[in-house]
């Protein structure tokens, strides 16, 4: 597969097929079989969670041997998280990963803060892993955007910057920006302080036997 170019932006093959990696696990109802077939095509991700599907954390009876019988064993929830930290981790810096899954993460928190639906958390967690597109692989989100199919909230918050999901996005990357310059946190900003530093934490403590 050939690299596509926008505006002048190169968009490697691997970046478009975490793109559809992406559009699938966050479907609004996720086609298992689509999933194990774009990962069968991602050995890095796919070795990566049998070790985590096959640890004492996750194991019964057996190990897992297929992708199909990985994703089912973890449940969706869990595939997003471990799905997401491998593909990410194989296509970024470690730094911009952390720095990325924990904007994610953050922003998923504070979602449900505001008593979202389960959906909603959902949409805000991706809204902000696209958003740091730029850092993860040098492509700016609206470029992102048009590989996905996803809610047009999600583009809105992006794109437009306006919503309550921008807000949120907002937040979590004025925390980061305060945190890189040693800033003192702003009033709209201190009730989430927590939640950042804790996402922080376990988005480390989960990279770190792969780093």
């Amino acid at each position: 597969a050939k690299p596509l170019l926008i505006a002048g932006k190169k968009i490697e093959p691997s970046v478009l097929r975490l793109a559809e990696i992406i559009a699938c696990l966050f479907a609004d109802e996720p086609n298992i079989n689509q999933l194990v077939l774009l990962l069968q095509d991602e050995p890095a991700i796919v070795m990566g969670m049998l070790k985590i599907v096959n640890s004492p954390l996750y194991r019964k009876t057996r190990e897992v041997s297929s992708v199909k019988e990985m994703v089912t064993r973890l449940g969706l929830e869990l595939a997003r998280k471990w799905v997401l930290m491998y593909a990410v981790l194989n296509n970024t810096a470690p730094t911009a990963a952390i720095t990325v899954l924990t904007r994610a993460y953050t922003a998923q928190r504070i979602a449900k803060l505001w008593q979202l639906s389960n959906e909603q958390c959902h949409q805000y967690f991706l809204a902000a892993l696209i958003s740091g597109s730029d850092m993860l692989f040098g492509v700016e989100s609206e470029r992102f955007l048009q590989h996905l199919n996803i809610n047009p909230d999600i583009k809105q918050a992006i794109s437009c910057n306006s919503g309550r999901m921008a807000e949120a996005l907002a937040i979590v990357c004025n925390i980061e920006r305060g945190y890189a310059l040693k800033l003192a946190a702003s009033a709209a900003e201190l009730p989430y302080i927590s939640c950042y530093n804790q996402e922080l934490a376990d988005v480390q403590k989960r990279l770190a036997p792969v780093l």
